[in-house]
């Protein structure tokens, strides 16, 4: 999977580097391309570190973990029922969890979507899939975390 994503990034990166090459060679063609760049780890820790959801879901996952832990490594009769009981709440907690995520890059995407706009950017990359270098002038990830903060102001009801 890595191998394809490095593939896919490398072509993707050729692309936009002969598109740009063909700029400079044709000075009347005016297509200027407006590329910039995120730390889409940050903006999600950011999010999950200020969700008190997020740290709910977490404690308890670690509960039942270690609850997990203490049955599995006690010979008590009886005890399957009660791991098997474990088991099914740390099915509905990942559930939560996958849902949460979900609605985290939601947001996530809306915010980008928002900053790019401002922008005029035609490419938004993420850091970590194979960035090499870029000036960090390119770099919008405090203005996304700007505006989910703007986000959240405008659409909680603390806020209102």
């Amino acid at each position: 999977m890595v191998y394809f994503n490095r593939i896919f990034l490398f072509i993707l990166l050729m692309t936009i580097t002969s598109c740009s090459m063909s700029n400079l060679v044709n000075s009347n063609n005016s297509n200027n391309y407006v590329i910039k760049y995120i730390n889409l780890n940050a903006i999600y820790e950011y999010i999950y570190n200020n969700s008190n959801e997020a740290q709910e879901i977490k404690r308890k996952i670690d509960s039942l973990n270690k609850k997990i832990s203490d049955v599995e490594n006690s010979k008590l009769s009886g005890s399957e029922s009660e791991l098997n009981y474990y088991r099914e709440e740390m099915v509905k907690l990942k559930e939560q969890e996958r849902q949460m995520k979900s609605g985290f890059y939601s947001r996530i995407k809306s915010a980008v979507d928002s900053v790019a706009d401002k922008h005029n950017a035609d490419f938004v990359f993420n850091l970590s899939d194979g960035l090499l270098y870029s000036k960090s002038e390119y770099d919008i990830t405090d203005e996304i975390i700007k505006e989910l903060k703007s986000i959240d102001e405008r659409t909680s009801p603390i806020y209102k």
